[in-house]
């Protein structure tokens, strides 16, 4: 048996999904958050369920990627059982998808989800009243507190049974286009809402709401609110309580460990090159990397409050006056916010996008933004070179981000892309306080992915700069940096990056293996240094490789360049076209040199 989850955007498909399944997909108050059907499994009566995830639609007319997966899903899998979500807090709004999937012929039950809202704002939704309008069984829950989940198993269970019969919704007509028309479909949901809801004119939760929209959307406020926001979470990412914490795992790593197994590897007789692999490639690979886990933890749990309040969607509207004039719409504005953690999910959610111009801009530009993996470069050189300042430094750093794309939009507008400005229209959720269970789950699940990347791309990626670095052209083991493979082959790309103002070999193998992933950008400068994972050590060698207009330099190119192999990887998959992928990554690079070019010389010509 097969049961599917269908409803609008931010109704609670996912949140309700990862209850029944006890899955662990992201979840946020904003538009878009699913963006391909996932699938779990379900117990119900000692059975075993395949639930099915789909993304947010408010119809079956396929306009948009999203609608297409759903829709195909629906009708040519044909699915056991619909569970249709409604928001109740937007009753007649999701009632329109709600029709049209009746009128599909699938059985249906319908979830009445975020019901402890509506009783919060003193509204009334009698449950029978619109199960007789429909003809299904309805059920009121809330996947937030997991009230009514009980008689949602119940309901699905005697569906099993084959205790319940669901008719088909029209049987008066055949090929009827009356009752498919969308006249007809508004008065039905007019009706239904008049006898199925009773309701106060301003309920507690819209007054909340609507006091707090006219500070945080004033026209004159709301854009320097959201900057202020922003500078706020950085400087509590990289406040002083949280770099102890970083000063503390640095010691643990190599104060303790790193010692601890060089001794234990000597004692037991093992070969000189795998104690040299293991203390001084693998343990300062990792190790560099893991000490900056507390500032990405801090940066993740604080962007997922804003996504949990319901700020996100507020900020993309925000946004869409902004982001028009250079050709885009408000909605690109989420992709660009979710690149701030990963440019994959980034990437695959452009499928949300309303035109297929729309979308291909904003895959193109998703890579300027600055994902969560290039934090540790940021947090090591702004840690040296910034450091009264380090949280405005990094702040600039992503403002920079937006801003090339911005410009770089109006300028594929004018060139590679007609502009056919799109019409944005975005649900605004009310406000709600974050749970804390799913802030600690959405953090857990990304600092679990940085880990498991620790474990093993940055693993096998620190064996081989490692190799690269520890032996001569002619595999002559070497305990000079300078005569090593990565030295000749830094030294043949280095003088591109000479008007930069890093143009050693260091920093070019560095951008190389960070194209691997990016937190491969401070694992190949720690070990092409030679310093062993010791922070005093990291630091003089930084010194010594840049002065801090070039150290900003750097940061700025890295920021720009290219994405990592699998954000390559979707690129081309979402694209679907090897010319657009290799386009986008040239314009990129091209990009971040002159961006690069002009902060280096004109830092130069200001005598920074």
């Amino acid at each position: 048996m097969e049961i599917v989850l269908a409803g609008n955007p931010n109704s609670g498909k996912t949140s309700l999904f990862n209850l029944l399944t006890g899955s662990k997909q992201h979840v946020g108050n904003w538009p878009g958050v699913t963006v391909e059907k996932k699938e779990g499994k379900i117990t119900v009566d000692g059975g075993q369920i395949a639930l099915i995830d789909t993304p947010g639609i408010y119809t079956l007319d396929p306009d948009t990627i999203e609608q297409k997966v759903t829709r195909d899903y629906i009708f040519k899998s044909k699915p056991d059982l619909i569970i249709n979500i409604l928001d109740a807090t937007n009753f007649e709004r999701n009632l329109y998808l709600t029709l049209q999937l009746r009128e599909s012929g699938i059985p249906m039950v319908i979830a009445l989800n975020m019901m402890d809202e509506v009783e919060r704002d003193g509204t009334v939704i009698n449950t029978q009243a619109l199960s007789q309008a429909l003809g299904v069984p309805v059920v009121g829950i809330s996947a937030r507190t997991e009230s009514g989940i009980r008689e949602l198993y119940d309901i699905i269970g005697r569906f099993m049974r084959h205790e319940i019969t669901i008719q088909p919704f029209c049987t008066g007509c055949k090929d009827c286009t009356k009752c498919k028309s969308g006249e007809f479909r508004y008065h039905l949901i007019e009706s239904i809402a008049a006898n199925c809801i009773k309701t106060q004119e301003h309920g507690e939760q819209s007054n909340i709401s609507e006091k707090i929209d006219k500070i945080i959307l004033n026209k004159y406020l709301a854009i320097p609110i959201f900057f202020a926001i922003m500078f706020v979470i950085f400087s509590l990412t990289f406040g002083s309580l949280v770099g102890r914490l970083s000063d503390l795992i640095s010691y643990l790593l190599n104060g303790l460990f790193a010692p601890a197994v060089s001794s234990a590897l000597a004692a037991i007789g093992a070969q000189q090159w795998i104690v040299m692999l293991i203390s001084k490639g693998i343990i300062p690979g990792i190790g560099t990397v893991l000490i900056f886990l507390p500032q990405i933890s801090v940066l993740f749990i604080l962007m997922s409050i804003l996504e949990d309040s319901g700020y996100m969607s507020r900020a993309a509207i925000m946004m869409d006056k902004v982001f028009s004039a250079f050709g885009l719409s408000g909605s690109s504005f989420i992709p660009m916010i979710m690149g701030f953690g990963c440019t994959v999910p980034a990437l695959m959610s452009c499928r949300i996008l309303p035109s297929e111009k729309n979308r291909k801009l904003t895959m193109m530009l998703t890579g300027f933004v600055s994902c969560s993996a290039r934090l540790p470069l940021y947090t090591l050189l702004t840690g040296i070179f910034f450091k009264k300042y380090q949280g405005l430094v990094v702040f600039s750093l992503y403002l920079l981000g937006i801003v090339v794309a911005a410009v770089s939009a109006l300028l594929l507008n004018k060139t590679v892309f007609h502009n056919d400005n799109t019409t944005f229209v975005m649900e605004m959720p009310p406000y709600r306080l974050p749970k804390l269970r799913n802030l600690l789950l959405h953090t857990w699940e990304k600092v679990k992915g940085f880990l498991v990347k620790a474990g093993t791309t940055l693993l096998v990626a620190s064996i081989i700069v490692w190799a690269f670095q520890s032996f001569t052209p002619h595999f002559v083991l070497t305990t000079d940096p300078a005569a090593s493979i990565w030295a000749v082959i830094g030294k043949a790309i280095a003088p591109i990056f000479y008007p930069l103002g890093f143009g050693t070999w260091q920093a070019a193998t560095a951008l190389i293996t960070g194209i691997a992933a990016k937190e491969m950008l401070v694992s190949t400068l720690s070990l092409v240094s030679s310093t062993g994972g010791n922070i005093a050590l990291l630091h003089q060698a930084m010194t010594s490789l840049f002065t801090p207009l070039a150290a900003y330099s750097f940061m700025c190119f890295a920021l720009l360049y290219l994405p990592c192999i699998s954000a390559i990887v979707t690129m081309r998959k979402e694209f679907n076209s090897l010319k657009w992928t290799v386009g986008t990554l040239a314009f990129d690079f091209s990009v971040a040199w002159v961006v690069a070019f002009i902060v280096f010389n004109v830092g130069r010509l200001l005598g920074l």
